[in-house]
């Protein structure tokens, strides 16, 4: 069974945000009411069961733990408007599994305000923690964006609604997406069977123009030295209580830093809100998945 319980002290807790501020401090832009267009490179936080984490409600199996699967490379021409000229092509990536791409300049007055612009989702690459029974047949179920077909498929786009303060230097930011994905049974190579589009959003999630901690995936063009620079605290992006994606900020490298990142992250409330969607794995009954 799965329960979640908060496991840090408050004095914990505070030493984990001071570590962040220590590592994380980074290059700070020149102050500006823009954000750039650009890549957002996360990896996906995997389900534990005191910290909660990223989960599926897979169909006749229940609560489904899953953890991201590293992209290696990505082609940044991908998506709607190509690399925006940049010639930034194909790049290793780190340990990205999910790449937001944002489709226009947000710019507000001076002073701070509130902008909505166009995203897309261009990548999501996940895998089940252990192997799935029932319908799947006791193997790693992956989860793979339509759009992430060989041949193509359905974009996964929506909105991003950016909020500044008032000196132009950070934020929050809310999100939805209509996420088109597919599952693929046993590798990432199977065959692709398609899933009912949902809807996913997220609110009130940081942003910054500080670098995040550790070492951060950090791509000229993409991410770095931008007209206006982006990076995001933890983010939650959800389907009622039928899934839930928790991702970071990417690292060039596994770095321990980014599990500090994130334990600090919880006293603004992951696991408060894992609770509050289910306790426990629910088994219902067997459906299709073709």
């Amino acid at each position: 069974m799965y329960h979640f319980k908060p496991i840090y002290s408050s004095s914990q807790l505070l030493f984990a945000t001071l570590v962040i501020f220590a590592v994380g401090s980074g290059t700070l832009t020149a102050a500006s009411f823009t954000i750039d267009q650009g890549w957002t490179l996360l990896q996906t936080v995997p389900f534990d069961a005191t910290f909660g984490g990223t989960f599926i409600d897979l169909p006749g199996v229940g609560v489904t733990p899953f953890t991201g699967v590293p992209l290696g490379t990505f082609d940044f021409t991908k998506g709607t408007g190509g690399d925006f000229g940049r010639g930034i092509g194909t790049q290793a990536v780190g340990t990205t599994d999910s790449i937001a791409k944002r489709l226009a300049v947000a710019t507000v007055p001076d002073g701070g305000g509130v902008v909505t612009i166009p995203v897309e989702l261009l990548a999501l690459q996940l895998r089940s923690v252990d192997p799935v029974g029932g319908v799947f047949g006791d193997q790693f179920v992956y989860v793979t964006l339509q759009s992430m077909r060989s041949g193509g498929g359905t974009p996964t786009t929506g909105t991003m609604t950016i909020d500044f303060n008032s000196d132009g230097l950070g934020g929050v930011f809310s999100t939805l997406f209509e996420v088109w994905y597919d599952f693929r049974i046993g590798s990432l190579d199977a065959p692709p069977i398609p899933q009912v589009h949902k809807p996913f959003s997220g609110e009130n999630i940081g942003w910054t123009r500080d670098l995040p901690p550790g070492q951060p995936m950090l791509i000229d063009g993409v991410n770095l030295n931008l007209n206006g620079s982006f990076f995001v605290s933890p983010i939650q992006l959800e389907n009622s209580a039928l899934a839930l994606h928790v991702a970071i900020p990417a690292q060039a490298i596994p770095e321990p830093s980014t599990w500090l990142y994130f334990a600090a992250s919880l006293s603004i409330g992951i696991v408060v809100r894992a609770q509050r969607r289910f306790i426990s794995p629910r088994r219902r009954p067997e459906a299709r998945i073709s």
